[in-house]
């Protein structure tokens, strides 16, 4: 056979056993003793991983794609370090916020503050 063939399979052939790859059936296994086997795993010196505490999610779920100039993107995360902000998002929004105090825009400060419960 030539490395491009592939070998016959023939579903009905006698040497083909399907018994394999029958469903296990669930209630015919052992029960498991957890006590045992913690026994056994803190002799062998494994210890059991604490409980993870469960990350808080972020805010920040809308993806919006901008396009930036080349340059742009090192000088937003420049900005972000200088201004102690935890994030890029951060940033924009704190760069939104300064837009609408330079322009004196009472109605979107107050969809801001909504917003971002500030």
């Amino acid at each position: 056979m030539g490395s491009k063939e592939r070998a016959h399979l023939d579903l009905n052939d006698d040497d083909f056993d399907l018994s394999d790859f029958q469903p296990v059936d669930k209630s015919k296994q052992p029960e498991i003793d957890k006590e045992t086997i913690t026994r056994v795993a803190e002799k062998s010196g494994f210890q059991e991983r604490p409980v993870k505490k469960k990350r808080q999610r972020s805010p920040y779920v809308i993806q919006k794609n901008i396009k930036m100039r080349m340059g742009m993107a090192e000088l937003l995360a420049d900005l972000t370090h200088k201004a102690q902000a935890g994030s890029d998002q951060e940033t924009f929004e704190l760069a939104i916020l300064a837009l609408i105090d330079k322009y004196g825009y009472e109605d979107l400060l107050q969809r801001y503050k909504e917003l971002t419960k500030a």
